[in-house]
């Protein structure tokens, strides 16, 4: 498969991430779409925590981007 590489910033750290994708055409525009989950943790972030409530640390990025080809 394809894979999207590139660096992602979350409060000043910065990471490089990988983000599986596919892509397609349809009606003359090229289409990719993929998504990851991360765990922010891996950025230095702690797990907020609010009396018997916790935010887990999983967070879902998804890519999706349309665009045409241009000949020259």
């Amino acid at each position: 498969g394809l894979v999207a590489i590139g660096e992602l910033v979350m409060h000043g750290v910065s990471r490089q991430i990988e983000i599986p994708y596919s892509s397609r055409e349809n009606q003359g525009k090229w289409i990719l779409e993929g998504d990851v989950v991360l765990d922010h943790q891996e950025w230095g972030l702690e797990i907020v925590k609010l009396l018997f409530f916790r935010v887990k640390p999983k967070l879902g990025i998804r890519i999706h981007i349309e665009g045409v080809t241009h000949s020259e």
